[in-house]
């Protein structure tokens, strides 16, 4: 788990970015710590703690990627991922931020549609900026 000291810590990437960013995250430490974190380093941020409102919000608030958590109550990251990939919104970047550690998961996310995968326990946040910042599309990267 990320501690708060050290989302300070990594504090230190400010470049301006007007990118919008969905984070679907149940656990609210971790939802607080990501969100404070991706505003410090210029983003805009919105939230959602379960999978249907992560759809809803996704398809009203148009961000450029999605920060998905797989384990959430209503509707699972699987099932975000199978819903979104049959709206308008279907080429919209989602990077799996997941405590399931197995390729099985892993490789369904993906074939699912994720970008990418990163385990929680395994990444940073400034490597989860990096994530985000390789998958926006170029009208949304700083400049």
């Amino acid at each position: 788990m990320m501690s708060y000291s050290a989302c300070l810590a990594e504090d230190s990437m400010s470049d301006p970015v007007k990118a919008k960013i969905l984070i679907a995250e149940d656990d609210d430490v971790t939802q607080k710590l990501i969100k404070r974190f991706l505003e410090r380093s210029g983003f805009n941020v919105v939230v959602a703690d379960n999978g249907e409102d992560a759809l809803t919000l996704t398809l009203s608030e148009s961000p450029n990627a999605v920060l998905l958590d797989l384990m959430m109550p209503k509707m699972d990251g699987f099932g975000f991922l199978a819903a979104l990939r049959t709206t308008r919104a279907a080429g919209l970047p989602v990077i799996v931020t997941s405590a399931l550690a197995d390729t099985a998961r892993q490789n369904q996310a993906l074939a699912l549609g994720a970008n990418e995968y990163l385990v929680k326990t395994k990444f940073t946040l400034a490597d989860l900026v990096d994530a985000i910042r390789r998958h926006l599309p170029p009208e949304a990267k700083p400049a």
